[in-house]
């Protein structure tokens, strides 16, 4: 029984896994630090960029709704507006440089990353 305990304390101070980021053609997303880095891009993630980017990033290729995305970066409780999730998008786009043209949008659906 001591042996089980120890263990399970051990395993509990043992560090969360790494989300091992994203790379958009030479830019790097690394979630861990909120950072984007590259030739064209240097930057830091807001909470909400970088939730945009793992929603789009869990599902490359998928078209995401507006509802989708707020619930994601809110909760599905919330009631969002579409022109936020642009908002979003745009200041994003702009910190990744040439690179942001892989998020495209899907006019009147919503936003994919493209593969």
């Amino acid at each position: 029984m001591k042996t089980v305990i120890i263990y399970t304390l051990r395993r509990s101070r043992l560090p969360p896994a790494r989300d091992d980021g994203l790379t958009l053609g030479r830019v790097a997303v690394d979630f861990s630090r909120m950072t984007v880095r590259g030739p064209d891009a240097d930057g830091d993630l807001t909470r909400s960029e970088a939730l945009f980017l793992k929603l789009l990033k869990s599902e490359r290729g998928r078209c995401f709704s507006y509802d989708e995305i707020f619930a994601a970066l809110r909760g599905a409780d919330h009631v969002g507006d579409d022109n936020a999730v642009r908002c979003l998008v745009k200041r994003l786009k702009a910190k990744l440089g040439p690179a942001g043209e892989m998020i495209v949008n899907v006019r009147g659906v919503g936003y994919k990353l493209l593969r």
